[in-house]
Formats: structure tokens, C-alpha cells, sequence
């Protein structure tokens, strides 16, 4: 979406004699009620951290020259050197799988700088292990129910290990890329892996842990059913397998969903059958089969955007919308005959871009559909549906995208997971408390310090954090931020709680420390003309001696609106103007700097 410069997030800090050592995670407020809390680690939690991670040679969270003198000795502490501040929590998380209590989360960092490999979450989320295995990008993850030893994933190929992560074997099978993965429940030596060869769907399998594998079969070619909108998505996606659902209790029986078409094979993906004639739109993002009643399958339909259903969600006829939303959108199908016959259910959401369908390990009556940022529940096998969870009304939960859900020890107790990290309710989604301790996956684009020395820390997909401590902790602090896709950062040179950001979905301004958001001049820096709500615009910078002057750039992609270039305010952002005599438009301006001593010179680089 935009030329992306990600800058690590490492702090060089002028320490006094005393010291004073900063290296330390991100805890995000969490929400009671509507009530912000302090955005602190409870002091328990503080100590328990602390004491876990002491003695191992990294000066880290809770401790200091005084508490883990081992990790933090005086001679660590100077002005002369850098000291690393993990900053804001979490990053993208692509698949999350449990065993019992243990849960295994694939992540991913775009730009390989952290976050990528394969985690071992323990403890209810607060204890983070990193297995490794790659710094690329992760899909996908399996772990053997039956030996939590035996566990593979799938990024630039397929990777397996059989002693819980200390060693990692890459398998060579000959194929163009690689999509999925799943073990067999009902026979969990029986390994299974999607990938594309020549543009088209092809399926491995291993009937011995992933010691030796065969090419099953290529999945049937198809045409689209909702074709990308997006650019850079060639013709043969429409054969990317996304997900793979073995039959928990029959080794020969799995389905397979593409980006075009659902599939059921009998005898272990040799042959194929296509189930989804009666489907409204057939790019399949989620499957899930009840364990307790195999018959019981659901599918989560909708991979692609469909401008419709963007006009649907911004329709001010409620009926109609839901109207048009069921019949063109994402959606969830379920079968009560192993995929013979299908009914559509009353879930359904204009945004189909992450997600899938879950079923309560604990109740197979209750199931969760994720559309995105919006998540409904059934308690009672899909006959009726409810809001659960929606990033809007979460003021310290990033407002984007949901991928996973994995439910606990009991039906109350849920983990959710995504571009945000990880999250844990045990009360049904009444409280959220982050749980990203270890995983720093965040991709930090930019800084800037405010005039009273507040940070802030804006990242690509995770919104807005601030700390007030020089860099010790960090807050989410994007509430009424709309798109979390941060470009720039423009701190207020004299008022410390004056803030413009851009983004990939307009120009934002804070007048409350971050606290709050509001779009700036909406008809001015208008929408693309490729979808509403996408309006990438990128430098911004204050006049050091005006402050009332603030210039922004445009994105200059597709994702931004025609004919923009320099634009300038006088007023503090009330009212706007082209400012681009002599200046080319439709570029990407990715810095504007406004000379300190001369501020009728700026520089603008493209």
C-alpha cells in the first residue's frame, strides 16, 4: 500500500549519573466497562514477569540495577550507548492452534525485522516462547494433538520439527509456493500441504509424520467467484488453497477451500468432489468441523472486497443493508450432512478480509464467525446470532483486523488473535487483557516527541502508542483512529497535546495527548477513487515558528486520491489548500521537513 520505512524502534537516552535503564514491553490498558485504567502492568503481574526473566543476560521488563542486578549491572547504563526499547505490543498474528492449555501461534513481520516464526504461548498468554524456524513470512501452523513434539508450518516451504522447535527441518517437495497445512486428529501421523505449481491447486500428503511425502493430486480448476479488486493478484489465486479440515474422526475424509471453490475428498485427496453449488459467493476463508457431531460443518465464505457491499455498509436503510449484505458478502454456511446440503446462516459482514469460523471446544453448540473486526456468536448451533466483539468499541484494542479465535478452559474463557497480538477474556468478552509479553512483532514506521517529551510511536497496521516514561512503557493510544495503517507522525512544536498523523485512510488529529481522534477536512483530503474510506496521504511536518502552518503529502498510489501534492493549512488545520506551484503531483511524498531557521524553505522528498 505505500512505501514502507520501518524504522526499529531503539532509543539512545542521556543517562544521569544515578541510572536509570529502560528496556521494557509494552502493557496496554485493558478496558472494565468503558473505564480506562492506567495502561500499567498490575504490580503481581510486574513481579512474576520480572522473576521469570532475571539471570538471563537481557535487561528486560520489571528489572533494573536494583532488582536483577545481574541482567542490569551499572556498567550497561551510560549515555554513550543504545538502549533497545521493545515498544509498542504484539504484531501479526496468522494462525493460532492449541493443544490443552498450550497454544502455538504462527506470526508474522512483513519486512523480516521481528516477530516471524512460530511461538509457544503458555500460561494463559503471559508466558511467550519463541521457537524460531524462519524469518519469513508465516502462514500457516499444525501441531500433532497427540504429540505437541511434532509440529510444522508453512512459509516459503514447509517446515517441520519433531522436538518441539530445537531443530527445524525444511521439506523439499517441488511445488511454486506454499499455502496450508493440517495434521489428521483421527490419524495424526497423516500430514497434509496445500501449494500452487503452474497456477494450479496442489495437494501433498505424509502418512509418516513428514518423513516421506507423495503428491496427492491438483485440486479442480475454477473460475472466480468474487474476483480481487486489489491489484497484484494473478489470475491463478483463484486456485490458492486457504485452508485445509481434515475429518477429526475419519483419516480418509478432508475438505479443502480456494480463493473460488469448496471441495470434499474421500480418500485422503486423491480424487475430489465440488459442494458449494448453492452458495452465494464461493472464495472460502474458513472451515470448521464439529469433533462432537462430525455431520456438522461450517464454512466461512468471502476472501475478496465487492464495492456493493461497501456501499451496503454505508447505506442509511438498515433493511436493505442486511438485505444486500446476505445475499453479496462474507459470509457463514453450514451442513448437517458432511457437506450434501447446505443452509446459509445469519451471519454476515460487508468486510470479508480476515477471519474464519470456530467452534467452542467445550460447547459445540457455540460457534464464533469473524468478519474482520466485527466477530458474532451462536450459542445454539447457528440458529440465531449475536454480536460478540467489535474493534469500534474497544478503545485499547487496535481497530484492526481479526484472524483467529481459539476458546479455553471454558466457554467463557476465549483468546483472539491478529494484526494486533494476542487477547484473553475469561468473561465472555466483558473485559479484554492484552497478553503479548515476549512477542514484539509491531511494525514501528515512525517517532516523534511531543513538547512536553511524550513519545509517540505510530505503526503500520497497529495504530497509535504513546509512553511518558522516555520509552520504558507504552500505551495504545488510538481510540476514534479509524485506520491503523500509520504513515507520519506531526507532533505540535509548543502544545504537547496537539498531534497529526497521516494514514492510509486520511489525515488525523489528536488535541488530548492521543486520547482521542478526529479525521481532519474530510472533503478536502478525500477518499481514492478505488474505495471509500482508503486515502493514502503521507509526509506532514508543522512550521517550527508558525505552528498554525501544517503542510501533508500525498500517497501517490492507488490508494490515493488524483491530483493531490503538497497541501497547506494556515489556520491549524481548519481549512486547506494546494500548495503545489512548481511541485508535481499524484508522487509519493514521503517527507516533509520545514527548515527550522528559514521556515519559508521545505523540502520535500519523493
Amino acid at each position: 500500500m505505500k512505501t514502507k520505512i520501518l524504522i526499529a524502534l531503539i532509543i539512545l537516552i542521556a543517562l544521569s549519573a544515578g541510572g536509570f535503564f529502560v528496556y521494557k514491553n509494552l502493557s496496554a490498558p485493558e478496558v472494565k466497562n468503558g473505564e480506562k485504567e492506567t495502561g500499567k502492568l498490575p504490580e503481581p503481574l510486574t513481579d512474576y514477569l520480572a522473576a521469570k526473566t532475571c539471570g538471563n543476560a537481557i535487561c528486560e521488563i520489571g528489572e533494573n540495577s536494583t532488582s536483577c542486578v545481574q541482567d542490569c549491572p551499572q556498567s550497561k547504563i551510560s549515555a554513550d550507548r543504545w538502549t533497545q526499547v521493545n515498544g509498542p505490543y504484539g504484531g501479526l498474528i496468522t494462525d493460532l492452534e492449541n493443544v490443552g492449555n498450550t497454544l502455538w501461534a504462527a506470526t508474522s513481520f512483513t519486512y523480516a525485522l521481528g516477530g516471524n516464526g512460530i511461538f509457544e504461548v503458555a500460561n494463559k498468554g503471559l508466558d511467550w516462547k519463541a521457537l524460531g524456524g524462519t524469518n519469513k513470512r508465516v502462514l500457516d501452523v499444525a501441531v500433532d494433538p497427540s504429540d505437541t513434539e511434532n509440529i510444522a508450518f508453512i512459509a516459503e516451504a514447509p517446515f517441520i520439527t519433531w522436538d518441539g522447535g530445537k531443530t527445524w527441518q525444511k521439506i523439499e517437495l517441488e511445488a511454486d509456493s506454499y499455502t496450508s497445512v493440517a495434521m489428521s486428529k483421527a490419524n495424526p501421523s497423516l500430514i497434509f500441504v496445500g501449494a500452487i505449481l503452474d497456477g494450479k491447486g496442489l495437494l501433498f500428503a505424509s502418512s509418516d509424520n513428514g518423513n516421506n511425502w507423495i503428491r496427492a493430486s491438483f485440486l479442480p480448476e475454477t473460475m472466480w467467484s468474487m474476483k480481487p479488486i486489489w491489484a497484484g493478484f494473478p489470475d491463478e489465486a483463484k486456485n490458492f488453497i486457504r485452508v485445509i479440515e481434515p475429518h477429526p474422526a475419519n483419516e480418509n475424509i478432508l475438505f479443502a477451500g480456494t480463493n473460488s471453490a469448496l471441495f470434499k475428498s474421500e480418500d485422503q485427496g486423491l480424487n475430489w468432489q465440488r459442494i458449494d453449488k448453492t452458495f452465494h459467493r464461493t472464495d472460502i476463508l474458513g472451515i470448521k468441523i464439529n469433533p462432537q457431531n462430525p455431520n456438522e460443518v461450517y464454512t466461512r465464505v468471502g476472501v475478496f472486497e465487492d464495492l456493493t457491499c461497501f456501499e451496503a455498509a454505508g447505506s442509511e436503510i438498515p433493511e436493505a443493508a442486511a438485505k444486500l449484505e446476505k445475499e453479496k458478502c462474507a459470509g457463514v454456511y453450514k451442513s448437517n450432512d458432511l457437506g450434501k446440503t447446505w443452509q446459509q446462516l445469519d451471519a454476515y459482514y460487508f468486510d470479508p478480509s480476515e477471519g474464519g469460523v470456530f467452534i467452542d471446544d467445550n460447547n459445540p453448540s457455540i460457534a464464533y464467525a469473524i468478519f474482520s473486526r466485527k466477530i458474532f456468536k451462536t450459542e445454539d448451533g447457528g440458529k440465531t446470532w449475536k454480536d460478540f466483539f467489535f474493534t469500534h468499541d474497544q478503545p485499547f484494542i487496535s481497530n484492526s483486523g481479526i484472524e483467529r479465535l481459539i476458546t479455553g478452559e471454558h466457554s467463557d474463557e476465549v483468546f483472539i488473535a491478529g494484526r494486533q497480538g494476542l487477547f484473553h477474556t475469561e468473561d465472555a468478552g466483558g473485559h479484554w487483557h492484552e497478553r503479548n509479553n515476549g512477542f514484539i512483532g509491531s511494525e514501528v514506521v515512525d517517532i516523534a516527541k511531543a513538547a512536553d517529551g511524550t513519545l509517540y510511536a505510530g505503526t503500520y497496521s497497529l495504530g497509535m502508542f504513546k509512553s511518558t516514561d522516555r520509552g520504558q512503557s507504552w500505551t495504545f493510544s488510538s481510540y476514534n483512529l479509524e485506520n491503523p495503517y500509520i504513515m507520519l507522525i506531526a507532533a505540535h512544536p509548543t502544545e504537547s497535546k496537539t498531534v497529526f498523523v497521516t494514514t492510509n485512510g486520511g489525515v488525523y488529529a489528536s488535541l488530548d495527548g492521543g486520547l482521542t481522534w478526529e479525521r481532519v477536512a474530510k472533503k478536502f483530503f478525500k477518499d481514492s477513487e478505488l474505495l471509500p474510506g482508503i486515502a493514502h496521504f503521507h509526509g506532514v511536518a508543522f512550521d517550527p515558528k508558525d505552528s498554525n502552518r501544517i503542510y501533508v503529502g500525498g500517497g501517490g498510489d492507488q490508494y490515493s486520491p488524483s491530483g493531490v501534492g503538497i497541501s497547506m493549512s494556515e489556520d491549524g488545520g481548519e481549512s486547506w489548500k494546494q500548495a503545489n506551484m512548481g511541485f508535481e503531483i499524484n508522487v509519493h511524498v514521503s517527507k516533509i521537513v520545514v527548515d527550522k531557521n528559514n521556515p519559508s524553505i521545505i523540502y520535500a522528498t519523493t
